[in-house]
């Protein structure tokens, strides 16, 4: 079986590996992304890729295709923002999305001329600022936090779309593999403001201890919809991490802030709302697809199955509305969000991806193809 890489043209193998590395070098936080847009517009600007902007400037969008007519709109997704290790630590792509716009703008270019255009499809490919909360290393930011699909659902950027694909670098995997999970938990994220004056935390028992009343109350009150609660002591405050059952209906926004005010009693302090991240729960019929186009065009690629696993993203929201599917892709050495983290095999990490989701693509139209109802319409 051809490398899949051979049907990538050198001289732009070449581009994209250096894209990831400009990329790499030039993170920024969330809602500051100004140099990754305008990477971005220089990119599309060099081949000739028709660019517009969602957020007032910080989401490019690529769009291919007749956007309003197609019956299919699938829609790519790939975040902006590094994060900061702490107030005062390094900031970098340590969770690896400077990955997800070179697989994003490779498929911009490997795809723009074919002829999936004329059968009915459009692809937007988007660049979504702050997808990390920028309060869990900024104090200073200010709440509630709203992530950047968030506002972008809001501005109706995924309005109409049939399916949502996404690609994120899996983590302590070395191998040419990719994961294949059911989602990420999500969960609520409050903060406590609490002085050494009236509440102390001396050592990790006691940050355990006040993890366990508050998860009492909690389950006192709301039930099988807690999964975990996990604490962090600033400080002048404390985070509550609040992991919610993925199997379980996504709390109602009056059940967020029952959370926050039993968060307050319990600590007899102010407390409030940082972000909520719902659940992202990926689309059956994606996963079925994208073990299909590995059966057949990539059997050499390992792939993993898992169940939900822990965290948060903000494709949960997207997900709730739309079928989605973010793929885990495998090259990487050490942890996200620790300084550890880096690409280990820059072919299959950075360009692997472009051709699994182009494949994925024609998986797709190929399906609509013999289905005379459609697939997902």
């Amino acid at each position: 079986m051809a490398s899949p890489y051979n049907l990538i043209d050198e001289k732009l193998q070449t581009e994209l590996l250096d894209l990831a590395l400009t990329l790499q070098q030039t993170p920024e936080l969330a809602y500051e992304e100004w140099k990754t847009v305008e990477i971005w517009s220089e990119f599309a600007k060099r081949h000739d890729l028709p660019l517009s902007f969602g957020l007032e400037g910080l989401a490019p969008i690529i769009s291919l295709g007749d956007v309003k007519q197609a019956k299919i709109r699938i829609v790519i997704t790939a975040d902006l923002d590094a994060i900061q290790l702490g107030e005062n630590g390094p900031i970098g792509h340590f969770c690896g999305h400077h990955a997800q716009s070179v697989h994003a703008l490779g498929l911009a270019i490997t795809i723009k001329n074919k002829w999936y255009f004329e059968r009915d499809l459009a692809l937007q490919i988007v660049g979504c600022p702050a997808e990390e909360a920028r309060p869990a290393y900024d104090p200073h930011f200010p709440l509630p936090f709203q992530p950047g699909k968030s506002k972008l659902l809001q501005e109706g950027i995924f309005d109409g779309a049939t399916m949502v694909l996404s690609t994120h670098l899996d983590e302590n995997c070395p191998n040419p593999e990719i994961r294949l999970i059911d989602g990420v938990n999500g969960g609520v994220w409050i903060r406590a403001h609490v002085s050494d004056a009236n509440f102390r935390l001396q050592s990790v028992k006691a940050t355990d201890r006040v993890a366990e009343a508050i998860r009492d109350c909690y389950i006192k009150r709301f039930g099988e919809l807690i999964s975990t609660v996990s604490t962090r002591r600033f400080a002048r405050y404390i985070d509550i991490w609040i992991e919610i059952d993925p199997h379980k209906p996504n709390p109602e926004h009056a059940m967020i802030q029952d959370l926050v005010h039993v968060t307050s009693i319990c600590l007899a302090a102010r407390a409030e709302l940082i972000v909520f991240y719902p659940p992202l729960r990926h689309s059956k019929k994606l996963q079925r697809y994208a073990q299909s186009v590995l059966r057949t065009w990539d059997s050499g690629v390992r792939v993993r199955e898992t169940a939900f696993q822990k965290g948060a993203t903000d494709l949960g929201e997207i997900s709730s509305r739309v079928p989605t599917l973010q793929v885990l892709i495998g090259g990487t050495t050490g942890n996200t969000h620790e300084t550890s983290f880096a690409v280990g095999n820059p072919l299959f990490s950075y360009l692997w991806p472009i051709v699994f989701l182009q494949k994925m693509i024609e998986r797709i139209l190929h399906e609509q193809n013999e289905s005379e109802g459609g697939i997902f319409l």
